[in-house]
C-alpha cells in the first residue's frame, strides 16, 4: 500500500523482484540501477538477513506527478535461494508492485511454479493476493539455446494473463521494459487513491456546511400572525385618527399647574433609595486593621540582606562540572541520526536454536527501512565495570 506524505506532498510505492533463487532479480535492477540519472535515485544498499540478502534502493522520475504528489518508487528483491520465508514476508510486507522473474531453462519450470504458489501464499498471509496488486511476468535467460517457449511460459505461468517480457538480465536486454510498465499501472492505482480521498474529502465538508432547518411550530406562527394583525392596526390608526361625535362632551385640557404636580409625583416614585454598603464602617476598620497585621513592613536590616545576599548557584562550586563525551554513532546508523525515528514489528519473531530473530521497520521521516534483529541467546555478555 503506497504511503503518503501530505506535507511535502509526496507518495512512495514499493516494487519486489520476485521468483526462484539465482533467476536474475539481481541482475535485473542492479542494470536498472547502473540506468538511473544519480540525482533522481539512492545508493544502493544491501541488508545481511538469516544467510541472504536484501537488496533495496529508492528513485524518482522527473515530471512523475500525480494528482500534485511526487510519487518516489522504492525497489527490493532477495539475492540467491531463500532459506527462511521470514525474508520474503519482511520484502512483501506493503507492496504496491511485483514483477515475477522466472527462468527460461526446461529444467527450472517446476521451480518457476513452486515459486509463483510461494508468492501466492506469502500474499494471502498479510491480507492480498496475486490478483490484488499490479504484476508484470519477466521471461529471464532468452539468451540460453534450449530455452523454453514464450506461448509454453505464458500458458503455464501467466495465469491472469498479465503483460509479460522476454529479457536477458546478464546483458540488460529488454530489462527496462517490464518496471516501465509496471511503474504506470502502480500510477494509475495512485491515482485512483487519491481521487477517491478528494472525493471523501468533499463530501465530509458538505455534510458539515448543511445544517437541518427546523420546522415552525404551530404557536409559533400564531404569534407571528397576532403580531402581524397588531401592526396593521396601529398603522390604520395612525393614518385614519376616530372621529368625535359633535353631541359628545370633550373633556378639557389638564392644566398646567396640574401637569407639574403629577410630573414631581413621578420623578420622586422613580427615584431610586441609596444602597446601603456591604460592610459597616466599624467591619471597614477591622478589615484594615486585619490587613495590616498580616502584611508587616519589612524592617531596613531585612532588606539590606535582601540585597546583599547572592543568589545560590544550582551546583556546587566544589562539584567539578561533568565530563561530556562524545557519542560514536556506527557509520550504517549515520543517516538515522537527527531524524525522528518510529521502531515497529514487521512480523513475529522466530526462535532458532539460541538465536532469535526478530522482523522490524525503522521510519524516519518518509524512509522506510526494513531489519532483522537477532538475538544470541546462547551468549552472556558480562556488564561494564
Amino acid at each position: 500500500m503506497a504511503l503518503f506524505n501530505h506535507v511535502i506532498r509526496e507518495a512512495n510505492a514499493k516494487i519486489v523482484y520476485f521468483g526462484p533463487g539465482c533467476s536474475g532479480k539481481e541482475s535485473s535492477i542492479t542494470h536498472i540501477y547502473r540506468k538511473l540519472i544519480p540525482d533522481f535515485r539512492s545508493s544502493i544498499k544491501a541488508l545481511a538477513l538469516q544467510g541472504n540478502r536484501m537488496l533495496f534502493y529508492d528513485f524518482c522520475p522527473a515530471d512523475n506527478m500525480v494528482e500534485g504528489y511526487v510519487v518516489r518508487f522504492h525497489l527490493y528483491t532477495v539475492v540467491g535461494e531463500v532459506l527462511s520465508p521470514s525474508t520474503w514476508k519482511m520484502a512483501l510486507k506493503g507492496v504496491d508492485g511485483l514483477v515475477f522473474v522466472a527462468d527460461s531453462d526446461p529444467s527450472r519450470q517446476q521451480e518457476n511454479l513452486d515459486a509463483l504458489d510461494e508468492l501466492q501464499g506469502l500474499l494471502v498471509s498479510q491480507g492480498s493476493g496475486i490478483d490484488q496488486i499490479p504484476l508484470v511476468m519477466q521471461y529471464n535467460r532468452r539468451d540460453i539455446p534450449d530455452a523454453v517457449a514464450l506461448d509454453e511460459l505464458q500458458r503455464t505461468l501467466n495465469r491472469d494473463n498479465v503483460p509479460g517480457f522476454p529479457t536477458v538480465a546478464a546483458t540488460g536486454e529488454g530489462v527496462n521494459f517490464p518496471l516501465s510498465c509496471l511503474t504506470r499501472m502502480v500510477l494509475a492505482n495512485i491515482r485512483e487513491k487519491l481521487e477517491v480521498q478528494a472525493q471523501a474529502e468533499i463530501k465530509a465538508e458538505e455534510e458539515v456546511k448543511v445544517e437541518e432547518i427546523p420546522e415552525p411550530s404551530v404557536e409559533i406562527e400564531a404569534a407571528a400572525e397576532e403580531q402581524i394583525e397588531a401592526e396593521v392596526e396601529a398603522e390604520a390608526a395612525a393614518e385614519f385618527p376616530p372621529m368625535v361625535d359633535a353631541g359628545e362632551a370633550v373633556e378639557p385640557e389638564a392644566t398646567a399647574e396640574a401637569e407639574v404636580e403629577v410630573k414631581e409625583e413621578t420623578e420622586e416614585e422613580e427615584q431610586p433609595e441609596p444602597e446601603a454598603p456591604f460592610w459597616s464602617e466599624a467591619e471597614e476598620e477591622n478589615q484594615v486593621e486585619v490587613e495590616e497585621a498580616v502584611a508587616p513592613e519589612s524592617t531596613a536590616e531585612e532588606q539590606a540582606l535582601a540585597e546583599v545576599a547572592p543568589e545560590a548557584p544550582y551546583w556546587s562550586e566544589a562539584g567539578a562540572e561533568p565530563e561530556r563525551r562524545e557519542e560514536v554513532v556506527p557509520a550504517e546508523l549515520v543517516p538515522l541520526v537527527g531524524k525522528e525515528i518510529n521502531l515497529e514489528l514487521s512480523g513475529r519473531g522466530e526462535l532458532d536454536g539460541g538465536r532469535l530473530t526478530i522482523p522490524v521497520t525503522v521510519t524516519t521521516g518518509i524512509e522506510r527501512r526494513e531489519f532483522l534483529l537477532i538475538i544470541s541467546l546462547d551468549a552472556v555478555v558480562p556488564p561494564e565495570e
